[in-house]
């Protein structure tokens, strides 16, 4: 039940922060911007592995 709570968080930050990759690309070039997008994706979803295969655990209160 945990493992679905910190999918839906994930997934709805990530709905939260799309608008931010449009902001960037006034500031960066486009190339920029891919590596940086791919990078963050990389990190959110090795976290969301370790979370799931219970390597590490944060702590929730239900």
């Amino acid at each position: 039940m945990v493992q679905l709570n910190y999918l839906a968080v994930a997934s709805d930050l990530g709905k939260a922060f799309g608008w931010s990759s449009g902001l960037a690309l006034i500031y960066l070039p486009l190339p920029a911007v891919l590596f940086l997008a791919a990078g963050i994706g990389l990190a959110a979803y090795g976290a969301q592995w370790l979370l799931i295969t219970s390597r590490i655990s944060l702590p929730y209160a239900p």
